[in-house]
């Protein structure tokens, strides 16, 4: 289970917002999938599927926000080293929160700071590359368990998030899309969102580390955000390796798509 801190007593029912206009003060990087269409012009349902980075800046408000959408799961794909400094702030309706610990990379935060200083813009984006390529090949239990998850949470409020919500939960997030047949396109589109979310962390953390030569900004910036050739490369693999989105879901993460969708779209 993970470790979090449950602030706010709220109703069991969730009230009805304006999920595409959501927004926390404590997390910038936090959207609902809800209303994106598939291929057969069916929408996400509203308000039950959100993806974030983590959760433990979020203000009183924030809070409030997350119980009055009845926010009842949270699966975390943060490390435990992770989970322990930050603890998440939630709701107390949130009473089903799931640790599928994934920990990005081989790398460490010496060597990562390495790069950002020597300005090495390819080492970043190898390193980037080098995770999505983990996260395919690596963690398919942890995926399939988030499925699993899915399921069994039965389209009660499920938020999934990692650190910065963007390699960890975009990898999710593209295999939930691709699991509701969502087009291409619009999982591109998902995907890239990330990059305007995140852009306000960036600034202010570029302040702190005080980089100075544009090879460095340019290594901190491709380390802190998502690019096309990222997902590409995700792509990539899967067909490479098992011929298929479809088939690496129903094969290797064993989804079973027809109830995955009958929960998650809105027929």
């Amino acid at each position: 289970m993970l470790k979090s801190s449950n602030l706010l007593h709220t109703s069991q029912n969730p009230v009805q917002l304006s999920s595409s206009k959501l927004t926390l003060e404590g997390q910038t990087n936090f959207r609902d999938l809800g209303g994106i269409p598939n291929k057969e012009g069916v929408p996400i349902k509203e308000g039950i599927i959100f993806r974030s980075g983590q959760l433990n800046d979020l203000t009183y408000q924030d809070i409030k926000l997350l119980g009055e959408l009845n926010l009842t799961s949270v699966i975390d794909f943060r490390s435990k080293q992770e989970v322990s400094l930050q603890p998440h702030k939630l709701p107390n309706c949130t009473t089903n929160a799931i640790h599928l610990p994934i920990t990005p990379g081989k790398i460490t935060p010496s060597s990562i700071e390495k790069i950002v200083v020597s300005g090495d813009v390819e080492g970043a984006n190898e390193y980037l590359l080098s995770i999505y390529r983990q996260l395919v090949l690596e963690n398919q239990k942890e995926y399939r368990l988030f499925f699993e998850q899915l399921i069994n949470n039965q389209g009660t409020p499920t938020l999934f998030n990692c650190t910065a919500g963007k390699d960890r939960t975009g990898f999710a997030a593209v295999l939930f899309l691709s699991a509701l047949d969502i087009e291409r396109e619009l999982i591109y589109e998902d995907y890239l969102k990330t990059n305007h979310s995140v852009q306000t962390m960036i600034n202010q953390l570029s302040a702190v580390y005080q980089l100075e030569h544009e090879n460095q900004k340019q290594a901190f910036n491709d380390m802190m955000t998502v690019k096309e050739a990222y997902l590409n490369e995700i792509f990539h693999i899967i067909d490479k390796e098992y011929s298929s989105i479809d088939h690496y879901l129903t094969k290797q993460l064993k989804v079973d798509k027809e109830k995955i969708q009958s929960i998650y779209l809105n027929v």
